[in-house]
């Protein structure tokens, strides 16, 4: 499915993504935001460390997150690595929805 923006725009989203990270390292929608543009330029791999961190920054309570780096790590090749990321987003969600 062709995207619906062109590589170029794609480029400078990425750019100022970056930018904004570099401005607020400690941001995990920032670092998000990335993750979002690095895997639309299909670049899952380089958006990692950056949803790792977003993780980390939230305390590993954000299930949007969690997910997202699950996603990262599935569109990597990486599935193992993918299952527990996952598995954590899915529980906060249900446990949400209950609550």
């Amino acid at each position: 499915m062709p995207l619906p923006f062109s590589a170029t725009a794609l480029d400078v989203k990425t750019r100022f993504v970056q930018e904004a990270v570099e401005l607020g390292p400690q941001n995990p929608m920032a670092r998000a935001n990335l993750c979002l543009a690095l895997s639309l330029a299909g670049r899952p791999q380089e958006a990692i460390p950056h949803a790792q961190q977003a993780v980390t920054l939230t305390n590993a309570q954000n299930p949007l997150l969690l997910d997202m780096l699950g996603r990262l790590y599935a569109q990597a090749g990486r599935v193992p690595e993918a299952v527990e990321p996952t598995r954590q987003a899915a529980l906060m969600t249900s446990a949400a929805i209950e609550a």
